[in-house]
């Protein structure tokens, strides 16, 4: 049986969609755009902002000690003149349970809630934030959970609590029901007004007009801090300063078109199968290592949980490879990819706009040790050169011009980095890629095969598409382990610079040792240039 279910595309698709009434008739009928949000509190002329960035954070405490609690601590220095927090996905670990929003997001971040003096009082579906806090979905945030694990789970868990007993796997009786906590606790879920009246009346206070572009106006949620935090949707845009940012859901173009009726060929078959019987042996390693540890007399929470760690990370790789060898899934989200590549095209062709951040949950491109192989990544990346690839034809662009996005900042894979993309022959030439996902959970390694991304994994003699500039991730063994949980400050300067340039500072809170060291790294500037004009 599955440690957890991941549903099919289709199915996220239809929940998500249920809960805000998507394309409902009184809402077309009041002209109101359920992708647009505008962040109140934030100056629309401004000419220069900053922002937080921290993604895969999610869990409860790590054996004894909690990175999350210490990413949360140093953000506080961080958020004078910050206008919003983005978080990159994977909010609440293992399942995305509302049994763990409490103590793994609640507590956690109190100091950016209303009411965050009093954490247990605060309900996960009433949460009101005092800085704009905008999350995307992360793959964690949409899992089920098989009702015999649940129900195990369950009985265990009350048990363990009971008799303080081992470390509790954020797993609870049941998982996120297809994304449903999620939506419950940050999406303006309209499904809740049972009657037409009731919806109106919410429509009216929190849908206002707004100008979502040049001639275009249209009713839109308005985020109005410690009153209404809302989103509109699983996916959204909202504008800060002259810098327009486009929200994802990568959840569900994670599947490629290019693999849809397409057998893999033997070789890939067989390397893929190997790789599960490696995976396979390694599991039952760490199961029976696991088991040693609850009867040793010289038991290290740390060590166990950096066990059961790894036991997930194996269960998702063999997840992302039984998909690719069984696709059963051959769904695809045009409607999102048709929107972004409408609204891209919209914002390039308004004047006033002078940059452009994209942020989803799955990174196209990364060198984490995990996650820079898997199917979904290339899937990903498919996608999205796809709908680049569309909006350069629309607006006469050519590889080598300005790139078309200026930023990218993605979760997933479990570190802080960052890379830069050569010529792939396609829009996403030339683009600078951040993935911020070491905010809490289980710090991954970079890969063994270097720096530099080919076209073709495991091949270096394939034409080099990318380079990792920055890393933070776990090194060393042993007691020279050494874990750098990370968050970002990025300053976008606009008023001086065009395009606008990003300055990206990394903080670290370093575990070595059984102890901590916060710092900052060295800051990164980030400006989205023709090569030409590096040249």
């Amino acid at each position: 049986m599955k440690f957890v279910i991941d549903s099919t595309i289709a199915r996220k698709i239809q929940a998500m969609q249920e809960r805000i009434r998507w394309q409902h008739p009184m809402l077309k009928k009041q002209g109101i755009d359920q992708t647009h949000l505008v962040l109140d509190d934030n100056n629309a002329t401004a000419k220069n902002f900053s922002f937080l960035v921290i993604g895969d954070s999610g869990t409860g405490k790590q054996g004894s000690y909690d990175p999350q609690y210490a990413i949360a601590a140093q953000m506080q220095t961080q958020r004078e003149g910050a206008s919003f927090v983005m978080h990159t996905g994977d909010v609440v670990y293992l399942v995305g349970s509302s049994e763990y929003y409490t103590e793994n997001f609640i507590k956690p971040y109190r100091d950016f809630l209303k009411g965050g003096d009093k954490p247990q009082q605060i309900a996960y579906d009433k949460m009101v934030f005092n800085l704009p806090f905008l999350p995307v979905l992360g793959n964690h945030d949409y899992y089920n959970l098989p009702w015999i694990y649940g129900l195990i789970s369950g009985v265990t868990k009350t048990f363990r609590k009971v008799f303080s007993l081992g470390s509790d796997w954020d797993i609870g009786w049941h998982g996120s029901f297809d994304g449903e906590a999620y939506s419950r606790a940050f999406i303006d879920c309209l499904d809740r007004f049972f009657l037409d009246w009731s919806l109106e009346k919410h429509l009216e206070k929190y849908y206002r007009k707004h100008e979502i572009h040049p001639g275009e106006t249209k009713r839109c949620l308005h985020y109005d801090t410690n009153e209404f935090t809302r989103l509109p949707n699983r996916y959204y845009t909202f504008r800060v300063g002259s810098v327009d940012f486009f929200a994802l859901d990568s959840n569900t173009f994670n599947h490629s078109p290019k693999s849809l009726g397409k057998p893999l060929n033997h070789e890939k078959q067989r390397q893929l199968q190997d790789k599960l019987v490696e995976l396979q042996n390694e599991q039952e390693t760490l199961q029976a290592s696991l088991e040693m540890m609850g009867r040793s007399p010289d038991y290290d929470s740390e060590d166990e949980q950096q066990v059961r760690e790894k036991l997930e990370q194996i269960d998702e790789i063999q997840r992302d490879i039984h998909k690719q060898l069984n696709p059963e899934d051959n769904s695809i989200d045009l409607e999102q990819l048709q929107w972004l590549e409408t609204e891209l095209i919209a914002s390039w062709q308004n004047e006033t706009v002078t940059g452009r951040v994209l942020f989803f949950h799955h990174p196209p491109y990364v060198t984490e040790s995990t996650k820079w192989y898997q199917g979904q990544t290339h899937a990903v990346r498919d996608n999205l050169q796809a709908v680049l690839d569309n909006v350069g034809v629309a607006l006469n662009w050519n590889v080598g011009d300005r790139p078309l996005v200026d930023l990218v900042i993605n979760g997933h894979a479990h570190c802080m980095e960052h890379i830069e993309t050569w010529n792939t022959g396609h829009g996403d030439s030339f683009t600078n890629w951040i993935v911020a996902g070491g905010s809490g959970y289980s710090l991954r390694r970079q890969r063994r095969e270097g720096n530099v991304l080919h076209a073709a994994d495991f091949d270096a003699t394939s034409p080099a598409i990318a380079e990792s500039k920055v890393f933070f991730g776990k090194t060393g063994k042993g007691k020279e382990k050494q874990q750098p949980y990370s968050f970002l400050r990025i300053d976008v300067d606009i008023e001086a610079a065009t395009p606008p340039k990003f300055t990206v500072r990394p903080f670290i809170s370093e575990r070595y040792q059984k102890s901590w060291k916060h710092y900052p790294a060295e800051p990164f500037t980030i400006q989205s240039v023709s090569p030409k004009v590096k040249a």
